[in-house]
């Protein structure tokens, strides 16, 4: 009964850092969660720190990243899985163009707040890529290093 007994459910989320790129880049953040047969849910919000000019679109996937689907305004809805495993990745795309000439590191931070089963339950345990319980402040940050500083372009 998953109103009186709360499954184990562990969600991993790892960020990385990845180089600055003119144009557009796709930033993603992993969940991996365990012991969950319901359909469950988590809250999300997003702290960035982007160039003026950047802008951002954020979608996820259940499928290994072969489709995904417009992130819903702080909610998003994962079906139930009879496995009890279900990866959801959610994709962050920074559209730079070339107002923005990244010449300082970026952040894009995920927090995840409210994960729950059908019943209702809280997870038990959130850990990060590096098996750190973060249950407490689930986040992860994603850093977008700068370009090298240039002083100049000088021939030969």
């Amino acid at each position: 009964n998953l109103d009186r007994c709360a499954p184990d459910i562990a969600i991993t989320a790892a960020g990385t850092a990845i180089a600055y790129n003119y144009g557009t880049d796709n930033y993603l953040f992993k969940l991996n969660a365990s012991g969950v047969y319901t359909a469950w849910s988590f809250d999300y919000a997003f702290t960035k720190t982007i160039g003026a000019g950047v802008t951002d679109t954020y979608q996820y996937s259940i499928d290994g990243g072969v489709t995904y689907l417009p992130v819903t305004p702080t909610t998003i809805n994962i079906p139930a899985n009879a496995s009890g495993n279900q990866v959801v990745l959610i994709k962050v795309t920074l559209a730079n163009g070339t107002l923005f000439e990244g010449v300082t590191a970026e952040t894009i931070q995920l927090s995840l707040t409210n994960i729950k089963d059908a019943g209702g339950n809280a997870v038990t345990k959130i850990t990060n890529n590096a098996g750190t319980d973060i249950t407490a402040t689930p986040e992860q940050t994603q850093t977008i290093k700068a370009r090298p500083a240039t002083s100049g372009i000088q021939s030969n």
